[in-house]
């Protein structure tokens, strides 16, 4: 990816279905990615390049649940499909050495699987 490794997430049965969300934990959001402002749920466009250079414009945002936020990266199916990504594969996000984030996709494993933590 040429990138520095940030994060890997698994792709729930919810990740893959079409919608073109992915829910991003919640450790992860708040560590890597920039923080949302408290009163603002719309949330902010997150750009990233994909293997292949092209750049994605995800809307990263949250939603209150049970008193926490719930973070999530919209506007995904594009590279879901790029990657032919489905249920139990693996999105890697990394940052660029110009700051910028990437993100790529791989073929789940059963490990990748028995790990999966939402």
């Amino acid at each position: 990816m040429g990138a520095r490794v940030l994060f890997e997430k698994t792709l729930t049965s919810s990740d893959a279905n079409g919608a073109g969300r992915i829910v991003i934990p919640k450790g992860h959001a708040e560590s890597h990615f920039p923080t949302l402002p408290g009163d603002d749920q719309k949330g902010i466009v997150l750009p990233m390049f994909d293997t292949f250079g092209k750049r994605h414009n995800f809307r990263f945002r949250y939603w209150i649940n049970n008193a926490s936020r719930m973070y999530l990266l919209e506007d995904a199916q594009a590279v879901v499909d790029k990657y032919s990504m489905g249920h139990g594969d693996v999105l890697i996000f990394g940052r660029l050495q110009d700051g910028m984030y990437a993100v790529t996709g791989r073929r789940g494993s059963k490990a990748d699987l028995n790990r999966h933590v939402e």
